[in-house]
């Protein structure tokens, strides 16, 4: 009996490890936006998003994004800052994600759909100097923004409002800046914050690096191998 078992577990521990054998060689520098780049210079007038009955290129995805990071590190953002995304989900929400870590940062989504005492505490935890909002939000971002938020940016137009910090739209970033010279996360930089549900105390904000974000997304195309020519519904909120 002693001996069948010793043999069972001979056999379930080179089992176990044969199936942990999941090493796997990559390029350096995996990171979404390097391979976000890649895809929009291999494919650049395909289709990357589509919403609600507008759409937009990766070549004109790249542009906005690459403005965007251009401004951030014009704010003096670095590697591994904090930038909040406080908007609706669109296309302009992607691009300022996609611009957050093309400027090296990482970005803190916080849905608007999030209750009134969740979202004060995410944005007072964070402690971002920089949120990206919309019109949609900008009015109870300025109610319940602290002092430490210095600039924001809203991806339209924010209408007639007086604020108190510097305030810039998405139009005024685009006419500024060229697309040009950005300076891309690293493997090992942050790619987000999200945050806990908060079910057993105040959320905590969970960081997630590039290279495990990297490591997920080259699993699943292994396993799944989506085409140019798939789409993909994106039914989850950003955070």
């Amino acid at each position: 009996m002693t001996t069948d078992i010793t043999k069972n577990n001979l056999s379930d521990h080179a089992l176990i490890d044969r199936i942990n054998q999941t090493e796997t060689v990559f390029g350096k520098e995996m990171t979404i936006p390097a391979q976000f780049i890649l895809q929009a210079e291999k494919d650049p007038e395909n289709i990357a998003i589509e919403d609600n009955g507008r759409s937009i290129t990766y070549h004109d995805l790249k542009k906005d994004s690459f403005k965007i990071a251009q401004f951030l590190n014009g704010q003096d953002v670095k590697t591994n800052d904090l930038v909040a995304v406080f908007a609706d989900r669109n296309i302009e929400m992607i691009a300022s994600i996609l611009g957050i870590m093309e400027a090296g940062a990482a970005y803190v989504p916080i849905d608007p759909n999030y209750p009134m005492k969740r979202i004060q505490y995410m944005l007072s935890d964070c402690k971002c100097k920089i949120v990206i909002t919309d019109s949609n939000n900008l009015e109870f971002l300025l109610q319940y923004a602290d002092d430490y938020i210095e600039t924001i940016v809203c991806l339209d137009k924010p209408g007639q409002i007086e604020i108190d910090r510097n305030l810039f739209s998405l139009d005024e970033i685009r006419k500024e800046y060229r697309s040009t010279k950005i300076c891309l996360a690293k493997e090992d930089s942050l790619a987000y914050i999200i945050y806990t549900s908060g079910s057993t105390g105040n959320p905590k904000g969970v960081m997630i690096p590039q290279k495990a974000v990297m490591n997920t997304l080259l699993w699943l195309q292994s396993e799944f191998k989506l085409t140019k020519d798939d789409v993909i519904a994106q039914k989850t909120s950003a955070s």
